[in-house]
């Protein structure tokens, strides 16, 4: 058995005491917060004691943060409790939202999944070509290298007039925040491989489709699913503006509506709930680096 890393051990229980001190304000009852630091603290045996990685000093952290949040804002009353509500009410607001932020959270991941697959699978294969052909690469890569840099939201107002519903706008404006990204990454991967690797697969006389795709594909591979964790990132930035801009759904129309009602517990819950989905879509990635990128 390995050794048990006991601060953030210690932290947990502090933190579990402290949802029973007094408080100077009332708050919503504790058994939400407990059970989710119950399975922080679950997760954090779990890993210690399953691989060769500390996360204790992260994990430290975490409860050191809780800690302070709930004896600041309940124990110690300090703070506005509408901007900066006691750690109950926030997490209490998945026990009586959970259908409201699971539809929600439903809707956005299909508008993600339209949007951010398809600008990715156009970018893939698009790169592999221009990137190929050296005449073609010279044509469009400054074009590209200009319309890059442009922030996706600049296409909004256009893009909304010229998409025949909100929904089509919202997924097209998704896919241009991955799609010229990605395409410039892949473009310049393949610029880049290794001129031997090239001449070696001429030699044995391989086809075009069989270069791109057996060969010129993995060695972009690990460029391609290293991007892919930003471009999440970057396009729930952009899900949370498409979801304005007519689609009346999902967990960024959710903070955005509770903001605008000034329910401000609830944008922080909404933002805790994005912050876990982006999490766990990166730990895919991670995963599918590992299951796919062996030869890394």
């Amino acid at each position: 058995m390995k050794k048990l890393r006991s601060l953030p051990n210690l932290l947990f229980l502090l933190l579990a005491a402290s949802l029973f001190l007094p408080g100077a304000k009332q708050a919503a009852h504790w058994a939400a917060f407990l059970a989710v630091i119950i399975m922080f603290e679950i997760y954090y045996l779990i890993i210690t004691f399953a691989t060769e990685e500390n996360f204790s000093g992260a994990f430290a952290i975490t409860y050191g943060f809780f800690i302070f949040w709930e004896v600041a804002t309940r124990v110690l009353g300090a703070g506005n409790p509408i901007l900066v509500p006691p750690p109950e009410n926030v997490f209490q607001i998945f026990v009586d939202n959970w259908k409201l932020m699971g539809s929600g959270l439903v809707n956005s991941l299909f508008l993600l999944t339209c949007g951010f697959w398809t600008g990715i699978i156009a970018a893939v294969f698009l790169g592999l070509v221009i990137g190929w052909i050296p005449r073609l690469r010279g044509a469009i890569f400054p074009i590209v290298k200009v319309i890059s840099p442009i922030p996706p939201l600049i296409y909004v107002p256009y893009v909304i007039a010229v998409m025949p519903t909100f929904y089509a706008a919202s997924i097209f404006v998704l896919f241009l925040g991955v799609f010229w990204p990605m395409l410039m990454n892949v473009i310049n991967r393949v610029s880049e491989m290794d001129k031997r690797i090239i001449d070696c697969a001429r030699a044995l006389n391989v086809s075009t489709p069989t270069m791109l795709f057996k060969i010129v594909l993995p060695y972009c591979a690990p460029g391609i699913l290293g991007g892919l964790s930003i471009s999440i990132s970057i396009s729930f930035m952009i899900l949370t503006m498409a979801e304005i801009i007519g689609v009346g759904s999902g967990i960024g129309y959710f903070v955005n509506r509770s903001a605008a009602n000034s329910e401000y517990v609830k944008v922080i819950a909404g933002i805790i709930l994005i912050s876990f989905t982006v999490t766990c879509l990166n730990g895919l990635v991670n995963l599918a680096k590992k299951r796919f990128l062996k030869w890394i």
